[in-house]
């Protein structure tokens, strides 16, 4: 899940937290690229959880029919590779 941080200065920065001290969080705003953003604490004006999701817009619609049945199974069994769903 991604975080929202809004800084005191006004800037928002969102992205998967990937490190936290006590003085700074570390966020990945792209999950495919290795860059991150560094906040301190102390500029640290909000956080919250984003309320969007990270998935890109309309990725579903990529999909076929039986991927999606796919995905939809796997969820259900939350990856269990002995559940039900899975059976032959």
């Amino acid at each position: 899940m991604n975080t929202a941080i809004t800084t005191t200065a006004g800037q928002v920065v969102i992205g998967r937290i990937v490190e936290e001290t006590t003085e700074t969080v570390v966020l990945r705003p792209n999950p495919l690229a290795p860059e991150t953003v560094t906040v301190r604490k102390s500029d640290i004006e909000s956080r919250e959880f984003s309320k969007t999701s990270p998935m890109p817009a309309g990725l579903l619609n990529t999909f076929s029919q039986e991927e999606i049945l796919d995905l939809l199974a796997y969820l259900e069994a939350l990856g269990d590779a002995q559940h039900p769903n899975f059976a032959p």
